[in-house]
């Protein structure tokens, strides 16, 4: 009796000493609002001594861009284009006029996003001055360095993804 009182004791401290720190930190925030976007994306440039006109320019250039996207839109495209996959991949037969169709579209919205984004660092470009320009290059070409040092999702360098 006394050693399944002990064995009780020790299972219920045991389990509250691993919860309290779970309780204790408040869960982070899962989504960014607008402003948070911003600001985040607005971190590129800390190096670049922007001045607060031209901080002002691109903050707007990527609210404008940001605000383009209909979100709820989006996900509802995706989760039609989720449902036809698992439709296309849980059929007898693969119907490949489907298959091709959803490959274009997707091609599509890809190349959309890729135009939209061109065309945003564009704009973003031609509000920084050659020197600026010129230490965004340096910055870019750094931290891709830095990330191929560091190899695929931080696996080190020289590995192919069958070693992982």
């Amino acid at each position: 009796m006394k050693k399944l009182l002990i064995s009780a004791l020790l299972a219920t401290t045991s389990a509250t000493l691993m919860l309290s720190p779970a309780i204790a930190v408040p869960a982070a925030p899962t989504t960014l609002n607008k402003a948070d976007f911003s600001d985040k994306m607005m971190k590129r440039f800390d190096g670049l001594n922007l001045s607060d006109t031209q901080k002002a320019q691109i903050k707007t250039i990527m609210q404008s861009q940001h605000s383009q996207t209909d979100l709820t839109q989006m996900r509802a495209e995706r989760e039609q284009s989720k449902q036809k996959i698992e439709a296309l991949t849980n059929a007898t037969t693969l119907d490949t006029r489907t298959l091709n169709a959803l490959a274009d579209a997707e091609a599509q919205k890809a190349k959309q996003r890729f135009i939209k984004r061109v065309q945003t660092q564009h704009a973003i470009n031609q509000v920084l001055t050659a020197d600026q320009r010129a230490k965004l290059a340096a910055i870019k070409a750094e931290r891709k360095a830095q990330h191929q040092n560091h190899g695929p999702r931080g696996k080190g360098p020289g590995m192919n993804w069958a070693q992982k």
